[in-house]
């Protein structure tokens, strides 16, 4: 059973063609060029006299446009996250002092307790079966419900920071285990039971609530949320 809200990211490529000889053939050198004699001034005629060199104005050339990640909410790293610090904004985050956009939200039951899982990158589909990219991810000692506030005070294990070590190899990632506290709020839990005669992964409904994790910093990881 799952219920999933995603935010689409777009992503632009840009390819770039260069030609090219074909294989085998023979590149014809181009001849060199005539040199011009300097014209000789008649008798009696002084010749003319150099001036001083041309300045092309060359036109400034734009910089670059570089891809900024979207800014995360005003939200400071703390030690024992609380509801109302909590911005009314859409999910975000820092990971190790670089922003952190959230593109996926899950509630996945496992075989003994539920998880929130948190990604950078949006799924393929609501029930794809792997969460692609970076996402955090919190153990939930009970499934979710309305009306009700959880918290975990700061304390190893239960949960998981997986994160990209390489930047040049994105498809890998890592689990980055520490200490870590958070809150959450369920103010909508829209979700239909499991049929156990539909498919293995089921898009069970929808959810909304707040929800703050901090992770504590740790080997070459920053403090991150």
């Amino acid at each position: 059973m799952r219920a999933i809200a995603i935010v689409v990211l777009v992503l632009a490529a840009a390819l770039a063609a260069c030609d090219s000889l074909p294989f085998g053939k023979k590149q014809e050198q181009a001849p060199a060029p005539a040199v011009v004699p300097p014209p000789v001034a008649p008798p009696g005629v002084a010749p003319p006299v150099a001036g001083p060199p041309q300045v092309l104005a060359v036109p400034p050339v734009a910089p670059a446009a570089v891809a900024l990640l979207p800014q995360p909410p005003a939200f400071e790293w703390t030690a024992t996250p609380a509801l109302d610090k909590i911005p009314a904004a859409p999910a975000g985050g820092m990971l190790n002092g670089n922003p952190f956009p959230v593109a996926a939200v899950v509630f996945e039951p496992g075989a003994a307790t539920w998880r929130l899982v948190l990604g950078d990158t949006a799924l393929e589909s609501p029930t794809a079966a792997t969460i692609n990219g970076q996402f955090a991810s919190i153990d939930l000692a009970e499934p979710p419900a309305t009306g009700k506030t959880y918290n975990r005070p700061m304390a190893a294990g239960g949960g998981v920071f997986q994160v990209t070590p390489n930047p040049a190899d994105p498809q890998m990632t890592v689990a980055w285990n520490t200490e870590l506290a958070w809150v959450r709020e369920i103010t909508k839990w829209d979700v239909r039971e499991y049929d156990p005669k539909g498919e293995l992964f089921q898009d069970a409904g929808r959810a909304s609530g707040r929800v703050a994790v901090c992770f504590k910093a740790g080997g070459r990881y920053q403090n991150s949320w």
